[in-house]
């Protein structure tokens, strides 16, 4: 009978040691709110031409990001979620990376982290058309007032995260971020999967500037 009790308390202690072992771990934990500037100039441009405005360029920017600490350097993957609204069109992107970031550059207690990612955009704008009439069934087969556009790219993001440093409990807390996301090259807006013809093709880019909130060991 007295094994039971004995057996309850061990695995009790072993569950509490992993956990503060699990909680020891270099790991840092960040979520990210700002402001973005998004850039798809031929996009813009052909909408222009058929004077149609173009899509909103300033969009808020939600990101979340996990990063495991070696030494100096932090390897991890974040994922932003971009959306702006226009007087025509709604645009949005969703933008997951994988990056590599150091710790290395202190500042009295501040540390200044560059960061290199890489991953892929995936953009799309929603396009309102006003005064189309036709019947219900136009609507069904031919004849559309909204049309949506996507736009996939693999992206290079350029950031710097702004973090400080508590010696009395050995963490980082992240501040803010600022960066750039360029596309890697020229790549055409679709409708659905279809590939359009004489579609304006873009090398997409965003500047965005977080306040963040996070904690690293």
């Amino acid at each position: 009978m007295i094994k039971i009790p004995f057996l309850i308390m061990l695995c009790m202690l072993l569950s509490t040691s992993s956990q503060a072992q699990f909680n020891s771990l270099p790991f840092e934990w960040n979520v990210h709110v700002g402001g973005s500037y998004f850039s798809a100039p031929a996009f813009s441009r052909a909408m222009q031409d058929q004077d149609l405005g173009a899509i909103s360029p300033v969009g808020i920017d939600v990101a979340l990001g996990i990063g495991y600490r070696l030494g100096k350097v932090v390897a991890g993957g974040n994922v932003s979620r971009m959306y702006g609204i226009g007087r025509n069109s709604k645009f949005e992107a969703t933008t997951p990376t994988v990056f590599v970031a150091t710790n290395m550059f202190h500042i009295n207690r501040w540390v200044v982290v560059p960061s290199l990612g890489f991953g892929a955009q995936f953009a799309s704008a929603l396009l309102d058309k006003d005064n189309i009439g036709g019947s219900f069934d136009d609507y069904l087969t031919t004849e559309s007032n909204q049309t949506r556009f996507s736009h996939t790219t693999p992206v290079v993001d350029l950031g710097i995260t702004f973090k400080t440093y508590d010696l009395f409990t050995a963490t980082y807390r992240t501040k803010f971020k600022m960066g750039y996301q360029t596309g890697i090259s020229r790549r055409p807006w679709k409708v659905g999967n279809t590939q359009l013809m004489d579609a304006p093709r873009d090398r997409t880019g965003t500047v965005y500037l977080q306040l963040s909130m996070g904690i690293g060991r």
